[in-house]
């Protein structure tokens, strides 16, 4: 589950890589807030960016912020 992906993402076990990005389409935003902060720990933050357009500003706003923290 999430727990696996995120131990997988911190060892930056680049094979779930295509996982996670599947995870953002998923219309469970933790879900998706989840696969961002997993991109980000592999070091593949700027694949999250379309959820910068998501239209609720709370989520677009969690988002940019975990991606400016990973740097």
């Amino acid at each position: 589950g999430q727990n696996a992906r995120m131990i997988l993402a911190r060892q930056k076990d680049f094979r779930i890589q295509a996982w996670i990005e599947r995870d953002l389409a998923k219309s469970d935003m933790n879900v998706r807030l989840l696969a961002v902060r997993a991109l980000v720990q592999l070091g593949r933050g700027a694949r999250a960016a379309p959820l910068l357009t998501n239209s609720d500003v709370s989520v677009r706003t969690r988002v940019a912020c975990m991606m400016l923290t990973s740097k």
